[in-house]
Protein backbone atom coordinates (compact mmCIF):
# COMPACT_ATOMS: atom_id res chain seq x y z
CA UNK A 1 0.00 0.00 0.00
CA UNK A 2 1.25 3.86 -1.20
CA UNK A 3 -0.25 6.65 0.10
CA UNK A 4 -3.48 4.40 0.99
CA UNK A 5 -3.75 2.91 -2.91
CA UNK A 6 -2.73 -0.67 -2.78
CA UNK A 7 -2.46 -2.85 -5.79
CA UNK A 8 -5.54 -4.99 -6.86
CA UNK A 9 -4.13 -8.42 -7.44
CA UNK A 10 -7.07 -9.91 -8.42
CA UNK A 11 -7.90 -6.84 -11.59
CA UNK A 12 -3.85 -7.27 -12.08
CA UNK A 13 -4.45 -11.29 -13.14
CA UNK A 14 -8.09 -10.99 -14.50
CA UNK A 15 -6.33 -8.45 -16.66
CA UNK A 16 -3.22 -10.59 -17.72
CA UNK A 17 -5.34 -13.83 -18.14
CA UNK A 18 -7.48 -11.83 -20.59
CA UNK A 19 -4.37 -10.57 -22.27
CA UNK A 20 -3.09 -14.26 -22.78
CA UNK A 21 -6.05 -16.04 -24.02
CA UNK A 22 -9.20 -13.47 -24.86
CA UNK A 23 -12.58 -11.65 -23.80
CA UNK A 24 -14.14 -15.16 -22.76
CA UNK A 25 -11.31 -16.76 -20.59
CA UNK A 26 -11.10 -13.41 -18.73
CA UNK A 27 -14.45 -12.87 -18.30
CA UNK A 28 -14.38 -16.15 -16.11
CA UNK A 29 -11.91 -15.21 -13.87
CA UNK A 30 -13.61 -11.39 -13.63
CA UNK A 31 -16.65 -13.32 -12.36
CA UNK A 32 -14.73 -15.86 -10.37
CA UNK A 33 -12.39 -13.10 -8.80
CA UNK A 34 -15.29 -10.29 -8.74
CA UNK A 35 -16.91 -13.26 -6.58
CA UNK A 36 -14.67 -13.35 -4.35
CA UNK A 37 -13.20 -9.89 -3.65
CA UNK A 38 -17.53 -9.15 -3.50
CA UNK A 39 -17.57 -11.93 -0.70
CA UNK A 40 -14.64 -9.85 1.46
CA UNK A 41 -15.60 -6.52 0.66
CA UNK A 42 -17.65 -4.19 3.05
CA UNK A 43 -18.84 -2.46 -0.49
CA UNK A 44 -21.79 -3.55 -2.61
CA UNK A 45 -22.15 -6.77 -3.90
CA UNK A 46 -21.47 -6.59 -7.17
CA UNK A 47 -19.61 -3.78 -7.71
CA UNK A 48 -16.03 -5.70 -8.11
CA UNK A 49 -17.57 -8.03 -10.80
CA UNK A 50 -19.06 -5.01 -12.64
CA UNK A 51 -15.35 -3.31 -12.79
CA UNK A 52 -13.73 -7.00 -13.53
CA UNK A 53 -16.02 -7.53 -16.55
CA UNK A 54 -15.42 -4.30 -17.99
CA UNK A 55 -11.69 -4.59 -17.81
CA UNK A 56 -11.58 -8.24 -19.08
CA UNK A 57 -13.67 -7.31 -22.35
CA UNK A 58 -11.04 -4.55 -22.72
CA UNK A 59 -8.11 -6.44 -21.80
CA UNK A 60 -9.26 -9.67 -24.37
CA UNK A 61 -10.22 -7.20 -26.95
CA UNK A 62 -7.25 -5.39 -27.48
CA UNK A 63 -4.38 -7.60 -25.13
CA UNK A 64 -3.99 -10.63 -27.90
CA UNK A 65 -3.93 -8.32 -30.96
CA UNK A 66 -1.27 -6.29 -29.24
CA UNK A 67 0.88 -9.28 -28.31
CA UNK A 68 1.49 -9.66 -32.01
CA UNK A 69 3.04 -6.63 -32.23
CA UNK A 70 5.92 -7.11 -28.75
CA UNK A 71 5.75 -8.86 -25.75
CA UNK A 72 5.64 -4.93 -23.51
CA UNK A 73 2.71 -3.73 -25.98
CA UNK A 74 -0.26 -5.37 -23.92
CA UNK A 75 0.96 -4.28 -21.03
CA UNK A 76 0.18 -0.77 -21.81
CA UNK A 77 -3.42 -1.73 -21.47
CA UNK A 78 -3.09 -2.18 -18.12
CA UNK A 79 -3.17 1.60 -16.94
CA UNK A 80 -6.50 1.79 -18.84
CA UNK A 81 -8.03 -1.15 -17.65
CA UNK A 82 -7.35 -0.62 -13.61
CA UNK A 83 -9.54 3.03 -14.43
CA UNK A 84 -12.26 1.32 -16.38
CA UNK A 85 -12.57 -1.57 -13.46
CA UNK A 86 -11.93 1.40 -10.15
CA UNK A 87 -14.66 3.62 -12.36
CA UNK A 88 -17.06 1.25 -12.91
CA UNK A 89 -17.14 -0.07 -9.48
CA UNK A 90 -17.26 3.34 -7.99
CA UNK A 91 -20.54 3.64 -10.33
CA UNK A 92 -22.34 0.48 -8.63
CA UNK A 93 -21.33 2.08 -5.34
CA UNK A 94 -23.05 5.32 -6.45
CA UNK A 95 -26.25 3.81 -8.02
CA UNK A 96 -26.70 1.82 -4.57
CA UNK A 97 -26.98 4.79 -2.59
CA UNK A 98 -22.58 5.01 -0.97
CA UNK A 99 -21.92 8.34 -1.07
CA UNK A 100 -19.32 8.73 -3.45
CA UNK A 101 -17.08 12.26 -4.11
CA UNK A 102 -16.01 12.44 -7.59
CA UNK A 103 -12.93 14.64 -7.59
CA UNK A 104 -11.70 13.22 -4.77
CA UNK A 105 -11.94 9.84 -5.98
CA UNK A 106 -10.58 10.31 -8.49
CA UNK A 107 -7.89 12.41 -7.77
CA UNK A 108 -6.77 10.29 -4.55
CA UNK A 109 -7.94 6.16 -5.79
CA UNK A 110 -8.32 5.70 -9.62
CA UNK A 111 -5.36 8.02 -10.50
CA UNK A 112 -2.95 6.63 -8.12
CA UNK A 113 -4.39 2.90 -8.43
CA UNK A 114 -3.55 3.17 -12.28
CA UNK A 115 -0.03 3.61 -11.74
CA UNK A 116 0.15 1.72 -9.13
CA UNK A 117 -1.44 -1.40 -10.86
CA UNK A 118 0.49 -0.48 -14.01
CA UNK A 119 4.15 -1.12 -12.19
CA UNK A 120 3.03 -4.04 -10.23
CA UNK A 121 1.82 -5.50 -13.71
CA UNK A 122 5.26 -5.59 -14.39
CA UNK A 123 5.54 -8.34 -11.89
CA UNK A 124 2.07 -9.95 -12.48
CA UNK A 125 2.45 -10.59 -16.32
CA UNK A 126 5.35 -12.95 -16.50
CA UNK A 127 4.30 -15.10 -13.55
CA UNK A 128 0.91 -15.88 -15.93
CA UNK A 129 2.50 -15.86 -18.95
CA UNK A 130 4.69 -18.88 -17.44
CA UNK A 131 1.62 -19.92 -15.92
CA UNK A 132 -0.03 -20.50 -19.48
CA UNK A 133 2.90 -21.74 -21.17
CA UNK A 134 2.49 -25.12 -18.73
CA UNK A 135 1.99 -28.06 -21.02
CA UNK A 136 -1.87 -28.54 -22.02
CA UNK A 137 -3.57 -31.47 -21.21
CA UNK A 138 -3.36 -34.10 -24.03
CA UNK A 139 -6.54 -34.94 -26.19
CA UNK A 140 -7.94 -37.79 -25.62
CA UNK A 141 -10.89 -37.50 -27.92
CA UNK A 142 -11.06 -39.85 -31.21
Amino acid sequence: MIAGVKVDLVLLLVVAWSIRRGIEEGIVWALIGGLAVDLLSTGPFGASVVGFGFAAVLAGSLGPMLRQVSVLLPLTITPLASIVATLCSALVMAAVGWPVPWPATVALVVLPAAVLDSLAMFVVYPVVSMADRRPHAPDWSV
